[in-house]
């Protein structure tokens, strides 16, 4: 039910869900939000592979220059069609007839430039292909593990920091840091950045309050750091690797449907049929049940579902609001957003619109809250394709 990230709304999403916020969040790393590790993990590695795609097209362009040459060679000099000669100067560059209006310059010099960018590029790309050869058992290792560090099934942030950072070890001693081959050094700051940034998320790991956006800044300044480019296609190749890992890990764990959403899916159809689909939304199994009083109360889960709505064409909120669907709980619950994206208060349980209300009495309510007017009067009707969800429901919460 997740949208596809870009990477410019991967940052945004960082911002918005990857700081600790209170118990009645949705928004932390230990309360459902792994769906953004998830998202986090495919663009890095989408990122690396598309370093490949640019060798196809230097290749392409090389050889429609060199067919361009080709012809440019074979003409005689003089005034052809009105073409006239030119040069650049170059010596080994012969002239070649150009039309008065061409303002391109010498076909020489591009070759020249292009071969040299190609030679880089494969360069790139045969130490990539090597390191992938000898890595292949560490290659097939990570993604046998599971990026799991404890017995709840719940992602550590701190484990995927480390799987990163050992990645990024192990490259090292591989390569050394200041082994290039164009025989510069790292730049210094760029170094020590990097350093800062990993110890930095060492003493928030010990602290309790590591967010993504620490780890995501810990992996780029470490890329940064790393100046030559046919080393560093070679690490995000093994990155993306290890990012894929997490994802599929993370995938086989959510690719199975929920007790509750086939009524949550149906909530969101009839908003989307009325023009008012959710900006974000999603369903969870993962969330700590904050209504468990008895004895396993702070150990137990519960089922929730969570919606929300930008401040975009909201006349009412203007960092937008969102809806909450809790398993335990009689009724829906709203709150306005802040602007960082985290819910401004502490939900507020809607009384009319029951845990099963039909989908359309869901789109009124929404409606009146975008438009700021009163909340539809009466108890909303209940959904009576909601018997079966409430058995599944039941039996999901005697299984937990």
């Amino acid at each position: 039910m997740t949208t596809p990230m870009t990477p410019q709304d991967a940052l945004l999403r960082l911002q918005q869900y990857g700081k600790r916020t209170s118990t009645w969040s949705t928004a932390t790393y230990n309360d459902g939000t792994e769906k953004a590790l998830h998202q986090i993990a495919t663009a890095l590695g989408a990122e690396a592979v598309s370093l490949g795609l640019q060798v196809d097209r230097l290749n392409a362009e090389g050889a429609q220059l060199r067919d361009r040459l080709a012809e440019l060679e074979a003409l005689e000099l003089g005034a052809v069609d009105g073409r006239v000669s030119a040069a650049c100067g170059t010596p080994g560059h012969p002239t070649w007839l150009r039309s008065p209006d061409d303002t391109r310059g010498c076909p020489w010099c591009r070759v020249t430039d292009l071969e040299t960018e190609r030679h880089t590029t494969n360069a790139a790309l045969s130490d990539a292909a090597e390191a992938l050869r000898r890595d292949r058992d560490r290659i097939a290792e990570l993604e046998a593990s599971p990026p799991f560090a404890d017995n709840t099934g719940e992602p550590v942030l701190a484990a995927f920091a480390q799987a990163v950072h050992s990645e990024s070890l192990d490259y090292a001693v591989k390569y050394g840091h200041l082994r290039r081959s164009d025989g510069t050094t790292p730049s210094a700051e760029t170094a020590r950045i990097a350093e800062l940034q990993y110890e930095i998320v060492q003493l928030l790991d010990n602290a309790g309050t590591v967010t993504w956006t620490d780890v995501l800044k810990m992996m780029t300044s470490s890329i940064q750091a790393e100046a030559d480019p046919a080393q560093l296609r070679g690490h995000l190749l093994r990155t993306a690797v290890l990012c894929a890992s997490w994802t599929r890990d993370i995938s086989q764990r959510h690719d199975s449907a929920l007790p509750h959403d086939p009524y949550i899916t149906a909530v969101v159809d009839a908003l989307t049929t009325a023009g008012l689909e959710p900006t974000t939304h999603w369903t969870s199994d993962l969330e700590l049940d904050p209504y468990d009083d008895g004895p396993h109360a702070g150990c137990t889960t519960m089922l929730n579902a969570y919606l929300d709505w930008n401040g975009t064409e909201n006349a009412a909120h203007e960092h937008g609001f969102a809806l909450l669907w809790d398993h335990p709980a009689e009724q829906w619950q709203w709150a306005p957003r802040a602007e960082n994206g985290h819910l401004d208060s502490a939900p507020e349980f809607l009384p009319k619109l029951g845990r099963y209300a039909h989908p359309d009495a869901v789109v009124a309510t929404v409606r009146a809250l975008t438009a700021g007017e009163p909340l539809p009067e009466g108890h909303a009707p209940y959904w009576h394709e909601a018997d079966a969800v409430k058995t599944a429901v039941a039996a999901w919460a005697a299984e937990s």
